[in-house]
């Protein structure tokens, strides 16, 4: 169509397209079934004189007519000839005969290549097991990065609270849901894209694998919080949120499995390769920074010092400080153990972890229960940083 006026295609494309459709069983085998267009120049002016063999739908963009052959007049004589027996019979000013000699109508329906091509395409897109199976593996493990994720920027929620000495506070547990919610939401796109280019657009086949690793994210986020912030429910006598975190981000996940459902995210339609400017990190989701930012590794490096703190404020309280001498010469050896590794440019977590949970039983077993939990949550949050 580019011979004809239209804007000629990308000639990589071409090429490509070419490729593709001449190992095709449906690639023309004779002259008379090929595609063609004859034409004329007359002083630097194409002249289109037929369109043979064409979708039709190809030369109703073209020329407003659903038909698969067009023809120009053979002469001037011709012409005037048809236009005056279509003005005899007042033929309105869209009749194809002003301008063609010959229309060979044709809906789309009556192509011979119409069922033999939507059969090809189907079965040609369709995705096969190992392909199934690839993608459920992919949208599992970045399913398990974003959890990491989420994990993550609750314990810089923690840390501030901590910090503010507000882990007792309701608000907190909203933090937490708005800081897993917001990680999930802006790593869902990933995911989106991922499935849409496995699967080669057919979001039909690619949205249940999607809705079920959705559904298998929300589920394993809400786990992790519990076990993440069980000590300090328990500590605090606090009413946990759990259940409006389901809700909160099943709302949002079930409006994008729809919109996938019909080729959309994010309000736009989406196309082959236009995921270029999404990040994907190791672990198949977007980096901890999605979430927190560059606000992550100042909380990493303030875990540990969350951590001596909370020693320290348990030591330091009156329930402590009432304890008998040996209680209290026995957890103030761990702390001093404590002390020490985390003076170190590289402590050995698995030993801050180890005598940390040895003055955790100690307080617990006197009753404690407050000041063990607050050193739980600190220790939580700097294994977790």
């Amino acid at each position: 169509m580019g011979l004809a006026g239209a804007t000629k295609m990308d000639e990589a494309e071409e090429k490509r397209l070419d490729a593709r459709w001449t190992r095709s069983e449906l690639w023309p085998h004779t002259a008379e079934q090929d595609t063609s267009i004859s034409h004329s120049e007359t002083n630097g002016v194409t002249r289109i004189g037929m369109y043979s063999n064409f979708c039709p739908e190809v030369i109703f963009d073209r020329l407003g007519y659903f038909a698969s052959f067009v023809s120009d007049y053979a002469d001037e004589i011709d012409r005037d000839s048809a236009h005056r027996r279509l003005q005899r019979e007042s033929a309105p000013r869209n009749d194809w005969g002003w301008r063609w000699s010959t229309v060979h109508p044709m809906h789309y329906s009556e192509c011979p290549l119409y069922s033999l091509l939507t059969s090809y395409t189907e079965s040609e897109g369709r995705m096969d097991d190992s392909k199934r199976d690839y993608l459920e593996r992919r949208l599992a493990n970045m399913a398990d990065g974003i959890v990491e994720d989420s994990m993550r920027a609750v314990t810089i929620v923690m840390s501030d609270a901590a910090k503010q000495s507000a882990l007792g506070n309701s608000r907190v547990w909203l933090q937490y849901n708005e800081a897993i919610a917001e990680t999930i939401k802006a790593a869902l796109p990933q995911m989106i894209h991922f499935a849409f280019e496995v699967s080669d657009g057919r979001t039909d086949e690619a949205a249940p694998i999607l809705s079920q690793a959705i559904v298998k994210l929300r589920e394993d986020a809400k786990a992790a919080l519990i076990k993440r912030t069980s000590l300090s429910a328990q500590a605090f006598g606090e009413k946990p949120m759990y259940e409006s975190l389901s809700v909160k981000i099943a709302k949002f996940a079930d409006q994008a499995i729809d919109d996938f459902k019909h080729g959309f995210e994010g309000g736009r339609r989406m196309k082959k390769g236009d995921n270029a400017g999404i990040h994907v990190s190791v672990q198949g989701s977007p980096g901890a920074q999605v979430a927190a930012g560059q606000q992550i590794h100042q909380a990493m490096n303030q875990q540990s010092q969350f951590l001596l703190k909370a020693i320290g404020d348990a030591l330091a309280s009156e329930s402590f400080q009432s304890l008998g001498g040996d209680k209290k010469e026995i957890v103030n050896g761990f702390a001093d153990l404590v002390r020490a590794e985390l003076e170190n440019p590289r402590p050995d977590a698995s030993k801050v972890k180890r005598w940390t949970d040895k003055i955790q039983l100690a307080l617990a077993a006197a009753n404690l229960a407050t000041e063990a939990g607050t050193i739980a949550i600190a220790l939580a949050a700097f294994l977790g940083g």
